[in-house]
């Protein structure tokens, strides 16, 4: 017995759990409760087909019914009413039938009712459709009868719409309200910008490079936007860049990032990509958006071409190098910053240095040039500041240094020698480095 009661209990719970019309009135006479609203799209269709066809957009009771739209559209609204009382309902004049909450501009094309024929009959006021009952009709006990009008809905901006549908048998004050709203979402334009890099530039292998993009809404609201960078496999750039380690390209961080966007609304995006394909290897870039809203159309950015190359940078620490006064026949003459050391570094943006160079033109006397100078090879220098280790510079780039990393230094060190015969004047001359890769 208890197992009995409580298997009844349970069903009890999921009847009265089921969403419905707000009734009033008695069973035991007529009672036209509105048991269903649905919306359809029937744009397209022809003027016989819009009475029975379309593209279902919603249906349900006491709910938000969702409409977006990018143009003005034809939509059908239908109000299913069931006589759940134990008498026939005949309609007549007295008797109410109206869905109020419309949009004062929207143009309702047609009105009627349907019970076992149509009954074209009805008038839009004010925001409000109404169901002209004078042509009558019965609707018996248990059967179904449908309230149906067409309307061409047109908004500038989106909108949230209280709407309710109220049937009503004035004779027996019998009937049911039903409540819900219409949200109109009016469709905006996405407008994207691929920022950077420029088009035709090249990139560092193994090293990472900025890519920008700004996105915009338009003329309604564009929802949810997502936005991915790509490149190209074949012809075009259609492959999502993975956020997991790849080539030719990686992300650090996630490939896809979104903006929410309503109209005149904008937000930028970045991502550091990182550039790990072949050396010499050129690359179609592209940025790819798409909206929460199907109705939007997906928009691609033009591609960009990029070539992956290596290079090779070098920063020197100082701008000049000075001896001081020294006189002729001398040897071994430090630098005057020989005591801290000249810096050659390699920046973080370059790829390694496989192999870095020097070499260094005579210094020639700044009054008589062509008649006295002091030869390259009296200049030389050393990694250590030890005169013993030194090595002659010369007109040709000699090898300094090798392998030397991104964010890595080394500190040179130099000496001069001065021949005789030398008039007393500044001599001056220059001393070049060279980073190369060999790759």
């Amino acid at each position: 017995m208890n197992k009995k009661i409580s298997l009844l209990l349970f069903l009890s719970i999921l009847v009265s759990g089921g969403v419905s019309a707000d009734t009033f009135g008695s069973t035991e006479g007529t009672l036209p409760n509105v048991t269903q609203v649905s919306v359809h799209n029937v744009t397209y269709l022809s003027e016989a087909q819009k009475e029975t066809g379309g593209v279902k957009i919603d249906e349900g009771l006491n709910t938000t019914f969702e409409l977006n739209q990018s143009y003005s559209g034809l939509y059908r609204f239908d109000f299913r009413i069931t006589n759940e009382g134990g008498q026939s309902w005949e309609l007549n004049e007295s008797d109410s039938l109206f869905h109020d909450g419309l949009d004062n501009s929207w143009d309702v094309k047609k009105i009627w009712y349907n019970i076992s024929q149509d009954y074209d009959s009805g008038t839009s006021n004010s925001g409000k459709v109404s169901w002209n009952t004078l042509k009558g009709g019965t609707l018996n006990s248990g059967e179904v009868m449908y309230a149906k009008y067409i309307v061409n809905i047109s908004s500038q901006s989106s909108q949230l719409y209280d709407q309710s549908f109220e049937v009503n048998d004035s004779s027996n004050m019998s009937g049911s309200r039903e409540n819900h709203q219409l949200n109109v979402t009016k469709l905006g334009n996405i407008d994207l910008i691929f920022e950077d890099p420029k088009n035709d530039i090249s990139v560092t292998q193994n090293k990472t490079f900025d890519l920008n993009a700004s996105i915009s809404c338009s003329n309604g609201d564009c929802g949810t936007v997502y936005i991915t960078p790509r490149y190209n496999e074949s012809s075009t750039a259609d492959t999502l860049i993975s956020d997991k380690f790849s080539k030719p390209f990686y992300l650090t961080g996630s490939s896809e990032k979104s903006c929410a966007l309503s109209s005149g609304e904008s937000c930028s995006l970045s991502w550091d990509v990182n550039s790990t394909g072949e050396r010499g290897s050129f690359r179609l870039l592209d940025i790819n958006s798409s909206s929460s809203y199907s109705k939007i159309d997906s928009q691609d950015s033009p591609d960009k071409l990029v070539e992956v190359t290596g290079l090779a940078l070098i920063n020197l620490g100082w701008s000049s190098m000075d001896f001081g006064a020294l006189s002729p026949g001398t040897e071994d003459n430090p630098a005057l910053n020989n005591s801290d050391g000249y810096e050659v570094s390699v920046p973080q943006r370059s790829n390694t240095v496989d192999k870095l160079w020097t070499k260094a033109d005579p210094l020639k006397s700044n009054s008589k040039p062509n008649e006295y100078s002091i030869g390259a090879g009296n200049l030389s220098y050393s990694l250590t500041n030890d005169v013993s280790t030194e090595t002659p510079l010369s007109q040709n780039y000699s090898l300094i240094d090798q392998q030397i990393k991104p964010g890595s230094s080394i500190i040179s060190y130099f000496w001069l020698d001065i021949p005789q015969g030398l008039i007393q004047d500044d001599y001056t001359g220059k001393i070049y480095f060279k980073a190369n890769l060999t790759g």
